[in-house]
């Protein structure tokens, strides 16, 4: 089955799920944005027949969309909702979908009630332009509000050759605290490590020559082999000679004070996982101080 679409937003992510559907043989009908200059652009780059910065516009093309992307920041989704629910569409014929990964199709409750088919489309990776990124073989979450509305984001889904996995409104929200723990708070530790590097007085341009090898080789084995078989190092050796000796330097030092509360906590639950009995001084002290 085809559709042909409308976007509501044009933003990074849009970018790109607009670029698959177009590939696969879909139709970009109808965009709109709140600033011009990003959907010019937009319609531009996938072609699309009619564009408006006042999303109510989009009554005047009921006709030629079946599929309506609501790509915008998660707080605003109830209201575009809302909006959209109260101008004459074919909500009957027409799926409407949101693209985040944390709120559920009861954002879209008022299309609902109009007898719209509504659901949430979250591909869990990492958009940080404006531009496309391509999406085939990459995972989506898919969260409906009924049978009807799921069977047509899973036909969309294979035909964009994404995997689709199917989540109940209720446990969504620690689907997407997964895909956080996965990616948000990785650059996170790399940026302590890269700290750690320039106080061992290291080039702050040279780090990634140094690390890329064994960052990349973590994640191959975390990949292949599980979080639980990935870990070397002075935890899994039971070093706590050594732990020690880090524990005293980041407490040392005024500017890593912030280091030493993650270096703890991480190795802590890293001790943990691997069954390991691990006594930290320091965290003692200052807990009963």
């Amino acid at each position: 089955m085809e559709f042909d679409a409308a976007f509501i937003g044009t933003g990074r992510v849009a970018w790109s799920l607009a670029d698959a559907f177009v590939d696969v043989g879909y139709f970009v009908r109808f965009a709109s944005n709140r600033t011009e200059e990003p959907l010019k652009k937009f319609a531009e780059e996938f072609m699309v027949d009619e564009i408006s910065t006042n999303i109510k516009d989009i009554g005047k093309f009921t006709s030629k969309f079946q599929v309506c992307v609501i790509a915008v920041p998660d707080s605003v989704i109830k209201e575009v909702a809302d909006t959209l629910a109260g101008l004459p569409l074919k909500f009957k014929t027409t799926l409407f979908m949101h693209l985040s990964g944390s709120k559920t199709t009861a954002e879209l409750s008022s299309l609902k009630k109009m007898g719209a088919m509504t659901g949430s489309f979250h591909i869990p990776q990492s958009f940080p332009e404006r531009k496309a990124t391509r999406l085939w073989d990459l995972p989506v979450c898919i969260e409906a509000s009924s049978v009807k509305a799921e069977k047509m984001m899973l036909q969309i889904a294979r035909r964009l050759e994404l995997k689709p996995v199917c989540i109940k409104p209720e446990l969504k929200i620690y689907y997407h605290l997964a895909a956080v723990f996965a990616s948000n708070f990785f650059p996170t530790i790399i940026a302590d490590s890269m700290k750690m590097f320039e106080l061992a007085g290291g080039n702050k341009k040279d780090y990634f020559k140094i690390f890329t090898p064994i960052i990349e080789t973590t994640i191959e084995n975390i990949i292949d082999n599980g979080p639980e078989n990935s870990v070397s190092g002075v935890i899994s050796r039971k070093d706590f000679d050594i732990i020690q000796e880090h524990l005293n330097a980041l407490d040392s030092d005024i500017s890593t004070r912030e280091q030493l509360l993650t270096y703890i906590r991480l190795s802590e639950e890293t001790a943990k996982m691997l069954g390991i009995n691990l006594k930290i001084t320091i965290y003692q002290k200052r807990r009963s101080g």
